[in-house]
């Protein structure tokens, strides 16, 4: 009989791809079977570490004097919920007949969190062999069985995955037990807390107590509208604030009112305009946190939802790369597929202009980045072809998200958009002296009175000249990446894009103007509340004001969960009460 190999998968549609592979069509009770191999699955977690009173009796009453509670070993169980498929798991993990078995559960730390407590709670004793794959096409799950990795190779993910799991025992069976029994004396759970949930839920209060106890504060605004004295009526008009040095709000409409009084009549110069031509490289390709704050800003969706529409697109539809990854950057091995990757894009017509023009391209070495490579590369599309089939096949959100990750792959090979900032600073010969004495801006950035004429006031203009890689994203303007939405402005300074970005008219220092003066009376704002993309963000970044330096080296470039945990977080959070989403 010819030696047979044990292939674990971690979802039965992964299964099956494995043996659409390699020509596995026998099936049996929990598993798919030929002479060579014989593939199972999990249905995620199998196993899982063992409640209290499982160690010691006297953990089953809810006491503060039994806590803490630190096992020693931790011990595992089967999940009740999905015992059958465990019991087919454990008989052929244990059958020595195999000549090893193969760890296909998804290439990341919670895949091989799942294949290495199977492993142990069945006893084997067969050899491990790794396959690690970054996405589930025919032809990369083929190269993947022909280069299969020892498993001793990935023993620190491993010791990692069950430090993770063992810490979210420890802080959540103890800290929630410590809580319930301090605030009710009784057993009935009065809150859940965790190692990752706790911590998001305080970034989440602190901002509520931020916005609870924001005093709003008035203060106004002077908008010129002008247009050149040269030009006819018609000709093109703009707006322009008053600004004296860095600050715009005045902290009483009376002094907004007296301005506007003095510089009515007053005659109006260009005193400067400065032309800067920038240059917006094409963001960096997605990793699972940027794409999903991009998925929130863009369409409203949970961080969750592109989750699942993304591992959807991954495993059913073979359309994307990995999307569990943490990684914006490519490895130098990728360049060899390039080639395959634009057919592929390009065999649909909306996508078929742009790479046509890669054919020659150069890779560009601020995306591929070997050391930047984490255990999966960025988000990119596959080698699958984009057949009207395959996409007719999408859903419309599924459809969004792969147009959303094909757009950021191929514009990364594109040039730097470029624009023109323009900004026109005017003077008003108004006459007068100064109002309300010393001018020392308050903590919102008002000022208490006014200063010596002249007034100045500023206008903002940007042009685009050269669309480069935003043509190919589809949208003009800023790159994704510094576009803010109203929702995420903390306060009322910069709260008008448009007006950064008004197109102006040809102006030359000296040219006289026509104007009109208008005061805007606004009020400063709290910080917002989290939206997904935001709160992913704070996630990300956590720990970096921690005044411990210690604790701040130990979390950097970590933050609170990894991208294949936050949505699972903050999806925890509100079906448990303690926030709502609207």
């Amino acid at each position: 009989m010819a030696v047979r190999k044990l292939i674990l998968a971690e979802k039965p549609q992964v299964a099956r791809d494995l043996a659409k592979v390699l020509g596995v069509s026998g099936r049996s009770d929990g598993a798919l079977t030929s002479d060579r191999y014989v593939i199972t699955w999990c249905i995620g977690h199998l196993v899982e570490l063992c409640e209290p009173h499982e160690y010691d009796a006297a953990w089953k009453p809810w006491r503060l004097d039994r806590l803490p509670m630190l096992p020693k070993p931790f011990k595992l169980r089967p999940i009740r919920t999905s015992y059958k498929q465990w019991k087919v798991v454990k008989s052929l993990l244990a059958d020595r007949s195999f000549s090893s078995v193969v760890n296909a559960c998804d290439a990341g730390r919670e895949g091989e969190l799942i294949f290495r407590l199977c492993y142990e709670l069945s006893g084997c004793r067969l050899p491990i062999e790794r396959l690690w794959i970054s996405s589930l096409t025919e032809h990369a799950i083929a190269q993947g069985l022909a280069q299969l990795q020892s498993g001793r190779a990935f023993d620190d993910l491993a010791r990692a995955a069950r430090c993770r799991s063992e810490a979210d025992w420890l802080v959540g069976m103890n800290a929630t037990r410590a809580v319930t029994v301090w605030r009710r004396g009784e057993q009935s759970v009065l809150c859940s807390l965790g190692r990752v949930q706790t911590p998001t839920l305080g970034i989440l209060t602190q901002r509520e107590h931020q916005i609870r106890s924001f005093v709003p504060q008035d203060y106004f605004e002077v908008e010129a509208q002008l247009r050149s004295v040269e030009q006819r009526a018609s000709a093109m008009s703009f707006s322009a604030l008053w600004q004296h040095g860095k600050h715009r709000r005045l902290a009483d409409r009376s002094l907004a009112e007296q301005l506007v009084t003095r510089d009515g009549p007053a005659p109006i110069v260009v005193d400067s305009v400065d032309e800067k031509k920038l240059k917006e490289p094409p963001p960096l390709l997605f990793d699972l946190t940027s794409l999903q704050r991009t998925c929130n800003r863009r369409f409203g969706w949970s961080a969750q939802h592109t989750l699942s529409e993304a591992q959807r697109l991954y495993e059913e539809h073979k359309l994307l790369s990995y999307p569990r990854t943490d990684s914006r950057y490519l490895g130098r091995d990728v360049i060899a597929l390039l080639p395959k990757l634009f057919a592929a894009v390009g065999s649909s017509k909306t996508y078929a202009a742009f790479a046509n023009q890669l054919r020659d391209v150069s890779p560009p070495r601020r995306v591929f980045q070997d050391q930047r490579v984490t255990d999966h590369h960025a988000i990119i599309p596959t080698t699958t072809t984009l057949t009207d089939a395959r996409l007719a096949a999408l859903s419309v959100d599924q459809r969004k998200l792969h147009d959303l990750v094909v757009r950021r792959f191929l514009g990364v090979f594109f040039p730097d958009a470029e624009f023109a900032q323009t900004t026109v600073t005017v003077r008003v010969e108004a006459e007068g002296s100064a109002l309300g004495g010393a001018l020392v801006a308050d903590s919102d950035g008002r000022l208490p009175g006014l200063p010596t004429p002249p007034d100045r006031y500023v206008a903002q203009g940007k042009q685009r000249l050269i669309a480069g890689w935003q043509e190919v994203a589809g949208f003009d303007g800023e790159s994704d990446g510094k576009r803010r939405s109203s929702a995420e402005e903390s306060d009322g300074s910069d709260d008008d894009e448009a007006l950064r970005n008004q197109p102006l008219p040809r102006l030359q220092k000296g040219d006289v103007l026509h104007g009109s003066f208008s005061v805007l009376a606004k009020q400063t704002r709290p910080p917002p509340r989290f939206s997904d993309a935001s709160l992913l963000s704070a996630m990300e970044s956590a720990g970096k004001q921690l005044s411990d330096e210690a604790l701040r080296r130990a979390m950097k470039d970590s933050g609170l969960g990894t991208p294949a945990t936050r949505a699972a977080v903050i999806e925890t959070l509100i079906s448990r009460r303690y926030v709502e989403r609207r």
